[in-house]
């Protein structure tokens, strides 16, 4: 196995149909939107919801299917797929392994507060690690998943108490899903750059 050090990582018209015995049939035609057009809420309202929810998820396990196109720096690609197991203890604490019958375990991502690190057989057979102290210098391009981003995208964390701080969440409603969305995004050199979306049901607050 080789080491990689990472460094721092409807509308939808609806038809009446009338039809007489024997005068034939005629067709009214009605605009109705899909979807809900009623009130909503602020983005405070919904995100003090959220964290509600949030807070009192302080460990995350779950079971699932896992695939991705895993790249590395030098262009190598492998497909990796089968059972997943996530484990997540707030705030930073989080291993993701991916297993097949007969291979056993092909791939693993973790974390802990100081350290992340991401594990691909048998075709790529490479490790890749980091600090999280050394993060803010690191190519983003050295680890093809970053275990940090990862666990964000669980969403089970709470929104931060500055909503202005990079990155910032911003918030639009989807009629057709019936959900808000948040865009958080961060100053790049010449514009501003969305780094994640997440969208949350509007009874639930869920993600």
């Amino acid at each position: 196995m080789t080491t990689e050090r990472a460094a721092p990582f409807f509308y939808l018209s609806s038809s009446v149909f009338i039809c007489g015995l024997f005068s034939g049939c005629r067709v009214e035609t009605t605009n109705q939107p899909i979807g809900y057009f009623g009130p909503t809420q602020t983005p405070i309202e919904v995100i003090t919801e959220i964290n509600a929810n949030n807070s009192a998820l302080p460990t995350l396990w779950a079971k699932g299917y896992f695939e991705a196109d895993i790249v590395d720096k030098n262009g190598r690609k492998q497909f990796v797929n089968g059972d997943a197991t996530i484990l997540y203890r707030k705030p930073g604490e989080f291993r993701l392994v991916c297993k097949k019958d007969v291979a056993g375990q092909i791939f693993e991502l973790g974390a802990t507060p100081e350290h992340y690190w991401m594990i691909v057989r048998p075709e790529v057979d490479t490790m890749w690690w980091g600090t999280f102290a050394d993060l803010p210098n690191a190519d983003p391009n050295l680890i093809p998943i970053r275990p940090d981003l990862l666990m964000e995208v669980l969403a089970i964390n709470e929104f931060p108490s500055d909503l202005l701080a990079d990155p910032a969440p911003v918030m639009r409603f989807n009629n057709d899903a019936d959900a808000y969305m948040f865009v958080w995004v961060q100053r790049g050199q010449s514009q501003l750059v969305a780094q994640k979306e997440i969208w949350f049901d509007r009874n639930t607050k869920q993600p």
